[in-house]
């Protein structure tokens, strides 16, 4: 079989979207060599994608550097640069469709502003313009190729049931992420309940306000022996009210974001997530989560005792349960440890991805 992979959309600056990549491309060295795979890349990233003699990497820069031209690949010039590797499968990892195909084409749908209900961006307030772009304009897009697709993958049961509602043919199915806990036995957290921790990137949605609100309410209420800890950069700082309870820690290394769930409390009040992977890690070592109550928490949550669940826009409701946490109130249940013999005991979602592509033809 030929198989065309396209994620011309992705670089190395793209973040999860560029790691949804690197992952397809080592399941397919993996577990399909007897097939030959064509990655349409914005270049070839050789430190990152090594051709083999069925892995063949090509660069179009020229499209990447130009949203005019990534929506003529979909819509118009696509199918003659696709058809010209004679595919039996394609694949798009850019949420995206493209017309004009007559052979099996499968989606990878990880962009979820379009489709959640949380929030209603506009073209007019500040900071939001670029959202409302990708929510109503973006999404729009998405929505008019996505019926050209034989099957979109989605990560979450609550993106298949908002995709359903406007396709209610559409075929859907659910492959969660991996988790990339390296350990034979999960340790189980024993955290300090002073201390919290928020691994995420400085986007709106990701509300970093609600927390900074919230400490100012616990300091208004006299509480002094608390931490919350953030990855955001120190530049910026400067951004934000200032206050000795919140420190800026930067970008950490996978390890010390899995020791950090291990010692400390997870807060969650993003309200826009495809799958939100740091509440499955932190539940995976059986931590206290404070997190939003949105739909992507309440799938990953649902009957995990450790989870309390907070209206995102009230950050009263958010330093309550810290509150809770440094007055004991909240404390730690017990958990079942998890083995990596039993996180390893189904093939990984990467490897079911490849044999939905081998299946397709």
């Amino acid at each position: 079989m030929n198989i065309v992979v396209n994620d011309i959309a992705a670089d190395e600056h793209s973040g999860g979207a560029f790691t949804v990549l690197k992952n397809v491309y080592q399941a397919a060295k993996e577990h399909g060599q007897q097939h030959q795979w064509h990655f349409l890349l914005a270049d070839t990233y050789p430190e990152h994608f090594e051709e083999t003699d069925y892995i063949h990497v090509h660069g179009y820069p020229e499209i990447k550097q130009s949203w005019g031209k990534r929506l003529a690949f979909d819509f118009w010039s696509g199918k003659k640069i696709i058809q010209s590797f004679d595919p039996d499968v394609y694949v798009s990892l850019q949420n995206t469709a493209t017309k004009g195909l007559n052979i099996p084409q499968i989606v990878y749908l990880h962009q979820s502003l379009p489709y959640q209900t949380n929030k209603n961006f506009s073209f007019f307030k500040q900071g939001e313009l670029k959202f409302a772009v990708l929510q109503h304009l973006v999404g729009s897009i998405f929505n008019h190729l996505l019926p050209q697709a034989t099957q979109v993958v989605v990560q979450t049961n609550w993106m298949k049931q908002a995709l359903l509602k406007k396709f209610p043919k559409m075929n859907v199915l659910v492959l969660p992420p991996d988790i990339g806990i390296q350990s034979e036995t999960i340790p189980l957290a024993n955290p300090d309940l002073t201390r919290f921790f928020y691994p995420a990137g400085n986007f709106l949605y990701k509300n970093h306000d609600l927390i900074f609100k919230a400490v100012n309410l616990l300091e208004q209420r006299g509480y002094k022996d608390f931490t919350v800890e953030l990855t955001l950069d120190p530049k910026e700082q400067e951004k934000y009210p200032e206050t000795n309870h919140i420190q800026f820690l930067g970008s950490l290394p996978l390890e010390q974001v899995y020791q950090k769930y291990q010692e400390q409390v997870l807060l969650f009040p993003s309200y826009i997530e495809t799958f939100g992977l740091p509440l499955m890690e932190a539940k995976t070592y059986g931590t206290v989560i404070l997190a939003s109550d949105t739909d992507f928490s309440r799938e990953i949550l649902t009957g995990y005792p450790n989870a309390y669940l907070f209206n995102y826009q009230e950050e009263q409701a958010l330093a309550d349960l810290m509150e809770k946490c440094l007055t004991k109130d909240i404390h730690l249940l017990p958990v079942s440890p998890v083995s990596k013999k039993m996180t390893e005991s189904k093939s990984s979602s990467w490897e079911t991805f490849i044999q939905l592509i081998l299946a397709a033809k």
